[in-house]
C-alpha cells in the first residue's frame, strides 16, 4: 500500500456538565500539542469552538463543545501529515489514537469518556475504504493493488486480501471475491433450487466470470445446453482473467469467449435482447448480474432506476413464460427502501405479470446480507 499523506483522526468526549468551556480547550489543545511535539495556534476561536494549527508539523485541529444531556459532548478532529512524525524524530506508538485518548481522558478535567476513530488515511492513490449498501464506511486490509484503471463505464480495481482472497472492486463497492463462491454466485444462481440441465442460460454482464464459469462446471447431467453471456465493458473482463483466474477459469481469455456450449459477447445487454426480442428468441434461465439496485429513489438516481426497469422489462420480454427464471441481486437488507422500491418497479412491469420469490445470503466480503430475487412472469 501506498504511503499515506495524511491522518484523519476524531474523538468523541463526554465531560462533567460543572467544567468550564475554557478549561476543556485548554486542556485538549495542550495534550495534542504534546503528543505531536508542536505549539497549537488558536487561528479562530468563539464560545463553542477552537479552530487552530501546528505550525510545524502543519497539522490542524478544531474543538468543539456541544450540549448534551448532563454532560458537554467535546469532539475533536486532527488532520495530521505523515511526515511530520519523521520531520520530528517523534515515534508516537503504533496506536497513536489510543495514546491521545487516554491522556484526553486523564487530563481534560471532568473527562467522563472517550471514544476514538481509528485513524482515517487520506490522499492514497487506492483508499482502502469502501461503502455498504446503506452508506456506512467500510475498512479493508489491502496486502496488494493488482490492478486499478478507469474504463469507459466503471472504476476497477482488483486487490488481494488475507480476508477474502482476491478481491473485485467496481466504482468503490466490494463487487466479488475469490471466497464468495457460495455465498454470492451460488445464492444468486438458487442452487440447489434450479435445474440448468439442458436449459438455454442468458447472462446479462457478469463480467467477473464467476456466474460463467459455475453454469459451465457444474456436475455431468447438470450442464445447460448453452449458456450466452453478455458484457459490456472488456476492461473488467480481461483484469479478472489475469488477477482472479479461480474464479473465472479460462473462459475470459479473449480466445476463449466461445466454445461448444457458451459465448460471450462484448456488447450491450439491452441491444442484444432487442435483437433476440425481434428474432423470437427465448431463454430458460436469465441473470440480472449488472448494476445494483439504487438505494435511493430520489432524481438524482433517476437515470439508474429506468435503466434497472428497461433491463427487467426487456429481460421478462425474452424470459420463457410460466416456466422461465430470471435470477438476480438486489442490495443488502439495510436499505429496505431499496428493495421496497425495487418490488414497487417488479409490479409495474409487464402489467403487472411478474411474480417472484427471494433468498438472503451473508456475503463476506460485502459484510452483509444481501437480497436475491428469482422472476418469472405469467401468460
Amino acid at each position: 500500500m501506498a504511503v499515506p499523506i495524511a491522518y484523519t483522526v476524531l474523538f468523541d468526549l463526554k465531560v462533567k456538565q460543572s467544567v468550564y468551556i475554557n478549561s476543556i480547550f485548554d486542556a485538549a489543545t495542550q495534550v495534542l500539542a504534546s503528543k505531536i511535539c508542536d505549539y497549537f495556534k488558536i487561528l479562530y476561536q468563539d464560545d463553542t469552538h477552537y479552530v487552530g494549527g501546528f505550525s510545524k508539523t502543519q497539522s490542524t485541529a478544531t474543538v468543539k463543545v456541544f450540549p448534551g444531556e448532563g454532560v458537554r459532548n467535546v469532539t475533536i478532529t486532527m488532520e495530521i501529515p505523515r511526515q511530520a512524525f519523521q520531520q520530528l524524530d517523534a515515534r508516537l506508538d503504533e496506536f497513536f489514537e489510543e495514546t491521545i485518548a487516554l491522556e484526553l481522558k486523564k487530563d481534560v478535567p471532568g473527562c467522563i469518556k472517550v471514544n476514538f476513530l481509528p485513524a482515517v488515511k487520506r490522499c492514497l492513490k487506492d483508499p482502502p475504504y469502501l461503502r455498504s449498501a446503506d452508506n456506512r464506511i467500510l475498512e479493508y486490509k489491502f496486502d496488494e493493488v493488482l490492478f486499478s484503471k478507469q474504463s469507459d463505464f466503471q472504476s476497477i480495481q482488483i486487490v488481494e486480501t488475507r480476508d477474502f482472497g482476491r478481491l473485485l472492486i467496481l466504482n468503490d463497492m466490494a463487487n466479488l471475491a475469490e471466497n464468495d463462491k457460495v455465498e454470492y454466485t451460488h445464492t444468486l444462481m438458487n442452487l440447489p433450487n434450479e435445474k440448468y440441465a439442458g436449459k438455454e442460460v442468458l447472462i446479462l454482464g457478469g463480467g467477473d466470470g464467476g456466474l460463467l464459469k459455475e453454469l459451465l462446471e457444474l456436475p455431468k447431467g447438470q450442464l445447460p445446453a448453452f449458456v450466452t453471456m453478455v458484457e459490456i465493458d472488456e476492461m473488467v473482463m480481461g483484469a479478472c482473467s489475469e488477477f482472479m483466474p479461480s474464479v473465472c477459469g479460462k473462459y475470459l481469455k479473449k480466445e476463449n469467449w466461445e466454445g461448444p456450449n457458451y459465448k460471450i459477447i462484448n456488447g450491450c445487454a439491452i441491444q442484444f435482447m432487442k435483437d433476440c426480442q425481434a428474432k423470437g428468441k427465448t431463454f430458460d434461465y436469465i441473470f440480472g448480474d449488472l448494476t445494483d439496485t439504487p438505494i435511493s429513489t430520489k432524481p438524482r438516481n433517476q437515470d439508474c432506476w429506468v435503466f434497472l426497469s428497461t433491463i427487467l422489462e426487456q429481460g421478462m420480454s425474452v424470459l420463457k413464460p410460466l416456466t422461465g427464471k430470471y435470477l438476480t441481486h438486489c442490495n443488502g437488507v439495510n436499505v429496505p427502501e431499496s428493495i421496497t422500491a425495487y418490488e414497487n418497479v417488479l409490479a409495474k412491469i409487464c402489467n403487472g405479470k411478474v411474480f417472484y420469490g427471494k433468498t438472503k445470503c451473508y456475503v463476506k466480503s460485502f459484510f452483509e446480507t444481501w437480497v436475491f430475487y428469482q422472476l418469472s412472469r405469467r401468460n
